[in-house]
C-alpha cells in the first residue's frame, strides 16, 4: 500500500515523493493511523475497509465547515481514495502542542441579548459519522431535536 500511496502523493505534488518514514499512531479503534515523511514533508494517514469511504468524505466537509470558521486550525486534505482495497484520507500534519492559557473557544459574556427576530436553526447541510455511527443532522428549530 505505501508504495502506491507515494505514486498517488507524487501524483499530487506533481514531483517524485517517496515515505521515508513510516509512525503508527494509536489514537483510534476505528482507524489504522499513521504520520508518514517524505522528505521534509510529514502527512497524517487515517485507513480504514473501502466501504467506510464516506466516513472520510463526511469528515472532508466537516473539515472545510470548521475551517470558515477561521479560529482553529484545520488539516488540509490531500488525498482521499481507495487504495489495495483500502480507503484512505490523507491530511497534512500539524503537530500538536498544549493549549495556552487563552481557549480558543471561549468569549467575553456580554449583557447584550441577541438581535430581535433572529431565527437559530441546529443541523448541518450533510449527515456525518460519529466514530462508524452515522449521525443524522437535519435541520431543526430547537437544540433539544437536533440532539
Amino acid at each position: 500500500m505505501w508504495h502506491s500511496l507515494a505514486v498517488q502523493l507524487s501524483l499530487t505534488f506533481r514531483q517524485q515523493l517517496e515515505i521515508n518514514e513510516i509512525t503508527p499512531i494509536d489514537s483510534s479503534d476505528i482507524n489504522e493511523c499513521y504520520v508518514i515523511s517524505c522528505g521534509s514533508i510529514k502527512f497524517f494517514i487515517k485507513v480504514n475497509v473501502r466501504e467506510n469511504l464516506a466516513i472520510y468524505e463526511a469528515e472532508i466537509e466537516s473539515l472545510r465547515h470548521l475551517g470558515l470558521s477561521s479560529i482553529v486550525s484545520v488539516p488540509q486534505v490531500i488525498y482521499i481514495g481507495i487504495i489495495k482495497e483500502k480507503a484512505v484520507l490523507v491530511l497534512n500534519y500539524i503537530p500538536m502542542k498544549a493549549l495556552d492559557k487563552k481557549c480558543l473557544f471561549t468569549r467575553q459574556k456580554t449583557s447584550e441579548p441577541p438581535p430581535m427576530g433572529e431565527q437559530l436553526e441546529y443541523g448541518f447541510n450533510i449527515d456525518n459519522f460519529i466514530g462508524t455511527t452515522e449521525q443524522r443532522n437535519n435541520w431543526h428549530r430547537k437544540w433539544v431535536h437536533f440532539c
